[in-house]
């Protein structure tokens, strides 16, 4: 044996998929939502759902072991992390991205043919038709589809929604062009933070349709404008003197996301910022480990995009004729799994 080797890290990656299958499932079931603030035996939370007992308490067993019950006197509770995230109505509620990344799991199992054929899987084959972008297919797929996806987008980019007044100073600025924007969860933490600040959320319009929703839900439907078009195809909105990117360009190929950025920089006034927020791989693209497998996520999902490096994207910014161009990191303080960046150029 090589005793100075330690295989611990080896046997955490390869059972890795069997602990996030158990947590979709427990999810799935609703299991924290069940035990919030109401510690329950396996058997009672079994009866409650009409299950069998036995699954159930090795199920529940099993969340102890990941950090995500406590059990004392054969009773289950909810951990800190479970109510905080994964209990249904909570303001960061998790399960909407879990559900997603569940489809997203199936695709995995098919990974060794993308490899071998160097061509992606379509994710939610059933419902979506196979054209290669995202935006025109959200737009033909069926509503309750697209509401997942995007709630699951959601989910995903709260925490950097939050964190985004905080890291960049909209104090100078009226009038942000959330592009591609989604359920507007950017928009609506930017004027929230900003009194004086308007937004314009610019999507497809079965996104849209999420968003009116989203807005009204936050109280800002005053000082968000929903705008419907493809950001590739149409054009966009003018007068705004910061625009936002948020995990939009690493869906699609260089020469999109130049287009784009050039788009960007056309419409924006005259000393207007642009901001692009992505989860950056390091330089030489070996990390860190979430945009690595993000990156490979990617391939799977589709066959454009990548994610990217800081200075990719300053490149293509430089090249637009974008100026100071800086990068901040956007996230909160003791969170760097995502490794979400932000990097800001400034139209002369």
């Amino acid at each position: 044996m090589r005793q100075k080797v330690n295989k611990d890290a080896l046997w955490k990656m390869t059972m890795a998929f069997q602990v996030s299958k158990a947590l979709f499932v427990a999810s799935e079931l609703n299991i924290f939502t069940l035990l919030f603030k109401r510690p329950s035996t396996a058997e009672n939370l079994a009866k409650k759902l009409k299950l069998h007992p036995r699954p159930i308490g090795r199920l529940l067993n099993a969340m102890v072991a990941f950090g995500l019950l406590e059990k004392e006197r054969g009773k289950f509770s909810n951990a800190e992390i479970a109510n905080a995230f994964l209990v249904k109505g909570e303001p960061e509620y998790f399960g909407d991205y879990l559900s997603i990344v569940n489809d997203v799991y199936k695709a995995w199992a098919h990974y060794e043919k993308v490899i071998k054929e160097n061509h992606s899987l379509p994710l939610f084959e059933k419902e979506y038709p196979k054209e290669s972008d995202t935006a025109r297919v959200l737009d033909k797929s069926p509503a309750h589809l697209v509401r997942r996806v995007m709630r699951a987008q959601e989910t995903f980019g709260y925490r950097q929604a939050v964190c985004l007044p905080k890291v960049y100073n909209f104090s100078k600025y009226n009038l942000l062009l959330d592009v591609g924007g989604g359920t507007g969860i950017f928009s609506i933490m930017a004027v929230r933070a900003n009194p004086h600040l308007k937004s314009i959320v610019f999507d497809v319009p079965a996104v849209c349709a999420i968003a009116r929703e989203r807005i009204k839900f936050y109280k800002v439907g005053s000082r968000i404008k929903i705008i419907k078009g493809d950001f590739l195809m149409d054009d966009l909105p003018t007068g705004a003197d910061v625009a936002l990117i948020s995990t939009v360009l690493d869906g699609y190929d260089e020469p999109e996301c130049r287009r784009l950025l050039k788009k960007v920089f056309t419409v924006l006034k005259s000393q207007g910022v642009v901001i692009v927020n992505e989860m950056m791989l390091n330089e030489e693209r070996t990390g860190p480990l979430f945009p690595a497998i993000f990156s490979l996520e990617l391939m799977i999902e589709r066959n454009t995009g990548d994610a990217r490096t800081i200075e990719e994207v300053s490149r293509w910014m430089k090249d637009t004729g974008f100026v100071n161009i800086k990068s901040k990191p956007l996230m909160e303080r003791g969170e760097t799994y995502l490794n979400c960046r932000i990097v800001i150029g400034k139209k002369p």
